[in-house]
C-alpha cells in the first residue's frame, strides 16, 4: 500500500518504508497525459515497436540459423508443389527421405505451412514468405499476452 502526500508530492510506501520523490500524473502536460491514457487502453499499438528487437535479425539475417530451418522451407517447398498439383491436405511427401517418401503431414500440424503458402500464393516467394510468416507469428504471440 502506498501513499502521496498530497502539498510534498512525496510518495511513501509501506512495504519498503522509504520516501521518494515521483512526479505525480497531474503535473504532465495535457497531451501527454491523454497520450499515455489512450496507450495504456491500446497496448497493441505499441507491440511492433517493443517486437523490434525480436524481429530484426529475420529482416537482416534471414531464415535463422538452426537445426532444422532448412528442412522447414524445404517442407514449405513440397507442399507448395502439392497444391500446384491439386493435393491440398498432403498427408505423404513423397521426396523426403531420400525418395522413399515420408507421412509429414499427418503427424505435424500444417496451419502454420499453409498460412505462409497463403502469403506464396499472393505473389512473395517461398523465402520472403517464410520470413513474414515468422514475423506474423512472433507479432501474434504478442498480442495473445
Amino acid at each position: 500500500m502506498d501513499a502521496v502526500h498530497e502539498t510534498s508530492g512525496r510518495h511513501f510506501s509501506f512495504r519498503t518504508g522509504r520516501e521518494s520523490q515521483l512526479p505525480p500524473l497531474r503535473r504532465l502536460p495535457v497531451v501527454l497525459r491523454t497520450t499515455l491514457a489512450w496507450l495504456a487502453s491500446h497496448p497493441w499499438v505499441v507491440l511492433p515497436l517493443l517486437a523490434l528487437p525480436a524481429v530484426w535479425p529475420f529482416l537482416t539475417c534471414g531464415i535463422p540459423r538452426s537445426s532444422d530451418g532448412e528442412n522447414h522451407l524445404l517442407r514449405l517447398g513440397l507442399l507448395d508443389s502439392s497444391i500446384q498439383h491439386g493435393i491440398f491436405y498432403p498427408r505423404w511427401m513423397p521426396e523426403m527421405l531420400l525418395g522413399y517418401g515420408y507421412p509429414r503431414f499427418s503427424f505435424y500440424a500444417p496451419a502454420a505451412y499453409y498460412f505462409v503458402e497463403v502469403l506464396h500464393l499472393l505473389g512473395l516467394s517461398l523465402h520472403a514468405a517464410f520470413i513474414l510468416g515468422f514475423v506474423a507469428g512472433l507479432l501474434l504471440a504478442g498480442l495473445g499476452m
